[in-house]
């Protein structure tokens, strides 16, 4: 039995009974206080559905003092929105006046696109794609001139496919970027959809702003299926796994914007990018989660397609396993240099992460960093 079974079908733990109450059911909510006290509204912060929760009055049946407690915290996503709407505005301007080509991904790009108002999808930073790294480094020096610095990454294009911008307001309001020029960063997943290919289909956010622009339904969603699984690794019951309620309904509102011939193409990129298994296994668990409607023999279309893929999505919460196919999906020699970037960052980055002082103190590091690179890729845990 897998994680999200034990944890999501089970309509006694908190999981389910928030994952009940987003179908539109009426969870016993008191059975699941009966295992001991529960925070609410620090599960569903947890899991990002916090606002959404209260937005669809999911919270019926629960105490007045929490259901106040959840209205409160959809005021405070309100009040959030406000500022992200405003400042990432400032940034797709800013990068198209410079004639800069991007698509918005992730949170962001759904909050504006299929959420029915974009406070109810929480996000902890922007995730822009770029059509390569020379464009994405243009872009940094764009968005040097509105007040973003970059944050200190390894300096290896191997491990990682994106770079991380800040700006902190002068009231302390702190803004982040994530700058993507690959549509993954994990080296199994990172080609499999080319940007020509997202950028035809691109569409519009004008509720965002006018030049705004993002991944087509379908896109997002493999997008989405490719992101759930490479976080899965991380599932350690703390609620910030690839099975996060919010991601899973992603999936849910993005398969409701797709129509018959969506679908088909979905089925077509899956199984010639090998993704099938992947997409298979989220849109599985969204089922579970949402009793999402899908069409007739998709789920097994790509159970037959997924019979003859190199990467078994039903092995994917082991953290050796996505890295041994990470090191497969690059040629032979550059397997050494990801081996060697991903054990040896560059110094900047080790004094960024760790308390260095001098050499000893520094080979002290390396030396933490990879037990710690042991343990995760052996537990599975950060």
């Amino acid at each position: 039995m897998g994680w999200m079974e034990r944890h999501l079908t089970d309509e006694r733990s908190p999981r389910g009974c928030l994952a009940a109450a987003l179908r539109g059911e009426a969870p016993d909510w008191a059975v699941c206080a009966a295992r001991g006290d529960v925070d609410w509204l620090h599960v569903a912060r947890l899991e990002g559905v916090g606002a959404l929760l209260h937005a669809i009055d999911g919270t019926r049946g629960l105490p007045q003092e929490v259901v106040a407690q959840f209205a409160a915290f959809a005021k405070q996503r309100i009040a959030a929105e406000m500022l992200e709407h405003a400042e990432v505005r400032r940034v797709v301007r800013a990068l198209a006046a410079a004639d800069v080509a991007c698509l918005l991904l992730k949170g962001t790009a759904l909050a504006y696109s299929v959420y029915p108002a974009p406070h109810l999808r929480p996000r902890s930073d922007v995730d822009l794609l770029f059509p390569d790294q020379a464009t994405m480094l243009r872009a940094c020096e764009v968005l040097a001139g509105i007040g973003y610095a970059a944050s200190q990454v390894p300096d290896a294009s191997l491990i990682s496919y994106e770079k991380g911008l800040h700006r902190t307001t002068p009231s302390g309001y702190g803004h982040h970027l994530d700058m993507h020029w690959k549509i993954a960063n994990q080296a199994l997943f990172a080609d499999a959809l080319p940007w020509d290919e997202l950028a035809a289909a691109a569409i519009a956010l004008p509720a965002l702003d006018p030049v705004a622009r993002a991944l087509s339904p379908v896109h997002a969603l493999l997008h989405a299926c490719m992101h759930r699984i490479s976080h899965l690794p991380w599932d350690d019951d703390s609620g910030m796994s690839g099975d996060r309620l919010i991601w899973l309904y992603d999936f849910h509102l993005l398969a409701q914007r797709i129509d018959g011939k969506g679908f088909d193409d979905f089925r077509r990129i899956a199984g010639a990018q090998r993704l099938a298994g992947v997409c298979l296994d989220g849109l599985r668990e969204a089922q579970r989660a949402f009793a999402t409607p899908l069409p007739e023999g998709l789920l097994d279309d790509l159970a037959r397609s997924a019979r003859s893929e190199p990467f078994d999505a039903r092995r994917a919460r082991t953290r050796w396993y996505h890295e041994w196919h990470n090191i497969r999906a690059l040629p032979a020699r550059r397997r050494l240099a990801f081996m060697r970037e991903k054990l040896f960052p560059s110094r900047a980055y080790m004094r960024e992460q760790y308390p260095v002082d001098g050499p000893l103190s520094l080979a002290l590091a390396y030396l933490r960093r990879l037990g710690n690179g042991v343990r995760m890729t052996v537990l599975g845990r950060r």
